[in-house]
C-alpha cells in the first residue's frame, strides 16, 4: 500500500518481489491495489529489464514453483481506478491473471494476459488495451462490461471466447484472433455503438461465430475491412441476433471459405447506401503468407490486397462529383489492405503496391 494518485512506480523485470496477499491461507494474488489513481493523477507502474523506458517485460507468475495464486493482481474495491500497467506479464493464476470486476479506467500498453485457470483478463468499465496479448487462458480471453478500446491486440489459444464484452460499446482495431474454442468476439449491446475495423479472425474451421452481437435491439455500429475464415458449420462470419438495417456500416470486409456464408440475414440486411453498388466485399482467398506459423500477412496472391476502404478511396468519388460528374465515377486502386496485417513480398520483388521497408524502430529512436 506504499502508494499514492499520481505515482510513478517502476518495476525491474529481474528482480524478486515477495509480497503478496493471503487471506486466511487462501493465497488470494500476489498483487493488492487498495489505492486508487484520479482522472489526471494515474497510478503508473512500468516495467523495465536494464534501464527505465527500455520497454523491458516484468512477469508477475501466480503459480512459481507450483505454489499456485488464485489472481495475479486483484483490486479492493469499485473504489480502485485509473491505474496504468505498461510492459507486464500477468500469468499462471489459478482464477483470473487480472480481476478488477468493479474498478474502472484501467489501461494496460503491451501487457500479456496468459495461462490462467480462468479468464485472463476480468474488468469492468471503459479500459483501454494497447499491444496486449491474450493466450492460453481456460475461460476467455478478456471478459469486460461498458465502453472498452483493443487497438493491436492478440486473442489466442483461449478455452472460450477471444473477449466476452457483456453489456455495450466495445471497440475493435487492428486485432488479431485464431485459435479460441468458442465464439471469437461476443457482445451483448442494445445502446451504445461498437466497432470492428482492420482484424482478422481465423475461426479454424470450428462451430464459432467471429462477431456475434447477442441483442436483438438496432443499434449503431460499424464492421469494416476485415477478415473472416474457416467459420465451420453451424456457426457464422458475423452473427447478428438483430435487424441493423441503416444504422449500421457494414464495407470492404472478406468473407472466405466459411461454412455458412454469407453471414446471417440480419446482417445481410445493411443496405449499400452510397451508389457505387456494392458493399466491397471479398470472397477470395485472404491467401496468408504462412497461416500454419500464424503469420496472417497477405501473400503475393491474396484477394484481400488493396481491397479496404479509406480515405484515399472516398477522396476520388468525392473529386470526381466536383468535375462535375453525376454520378460519381471512382476507381478501386486504393492502398489500404482487408485484415490486420499488411501485404508483404517476402520475394524482394518491386512491385507498386509494395508495402514500405520495415525499419528497426528500436535502433532509430535509440532505445535498448
Amino acid at each position: 500500500d506504499n502508494y499514492a494518485a499520481d505515482d510513478l512506480i517502476y518495476v525491474k523485470a529481474d528482480a524478486v518481489y515477495e509480497a503478496e496477499y493471503d487471506t486466511g491461507g487462501a493465497k488470494d494474488c500476489i498483487a493488492y491495489l487498495p489505492t486508487s489513481g484520479g482522472p489526471t493523477t494515474p497510478v503508473v507502474f512500468e516495467a523495465y529489464h536494464t534501464t527505465p523506458g527500455d520497454g523491458g517485460i516484468a512477469t508477475l507468475n501466480a503459480d512459481p514453483a507450483g505454489d499456485q495464486y488464485t489472481n495475479c493482481v486483484k483490486h479492493k474495491d469499485a473504489t480502485v481506478d485509473y491505474i496504468v500497467w505498461k510492459n507486464f506479464r500477468f500469468t499462471g493464476a489459478s482464477g483470473y491473471n487480472y480481476t478488477c470486476s468493479e474498478g474502472d479506467y484501467l489501461t494496460f500498453k503491451w501487457c500479456r494476459f496468459d495461462n490462467g485457470g480462468s479468464v485472463g483478463m476480468y474488468g469492468n468499465n471503459y479500459n483501454v488495451f494497447e499491444s496486449c496479448s491474450f493466450d492460453n487462458n481456460n475461460s476467455g480471453g478478456a471478459d469486460v462490461d461498458i465502453g472498452n478500446l483493443f487497438v493491436n491486440c492478440l486473442f489466442h489459444n483461449n478455452s472460450g471466447r477471444a473477449i466476452t464484452n457483456s453489456s455495450m460499446a466495445l471497440t475493435l482495431y487492428n486485432c488479431l484472433s485464431y485459435n479460441n474454442s468458442s465464439d471469437n468476439f461476443y457482445i451483448n449491446s442494445s445502446a451504445y455503438p461498437w466497432l470492428m475495423a482492420n482484424c482478422t479472425l481465423d475461426l479454424g474451421n470450428a462451430a464459432t461465430d467471429g462477431f456475434w452481437n447477442d441483442s436483438a435491439t438496432p443499434i449503431q455500429c460499424a464492421i469494416v475491412n476485415n477478415i473472416f475464415y474457416d467459420a465451420g458449420t453451424g456457426a457464422y462470419a458475423v452473427k447478428m441476433d438483430g435487424d441493423g438495417g441503416e444504422r449500421m456500416i457494414a464495407s470492404h470486409n472478406c468473407y472466405y471459405d466459411n461454412a455458412e456464408d454469407p453471414p446471417n440475414s440480419n446482417f445481410l440486411d445493411v443496405d449499400a447506401g452510397n451508389g457505387i453498388g456494392n458493399r466491397g466485399d471479398v470472397t477470395g482467398d485472404p491467401a496468408f503468407l504462412d497461416e500454419a506459423s500464424d503469420d496472417y500477412a497477405l501473400g503475393p496472391d491474396s484477394s484481400c490486397r488493396r481491397q479496404g476502404i479509406d480515405a484515399f478511396f472516398v477522396k476520388q468519388f468525392w473529386d470526381s462529383f466536383a468535375v462535375p460528374t453525376n454520378p460519381p465515377t471512382v476507381s478501386k486502386e486504393g492502398y489500404m489492405d482487408i485484415g490486420c496485417m499488411q501485404r508483404r513480398d517476402d520475394t524482394g520483388s518491386s512491385t507498386s503496391a509494395r508495402r514500405p521497408s520495415a525499419v528497426n524502430i528500436d535502433a532509430a529512436i535509440g532505445v535498448l
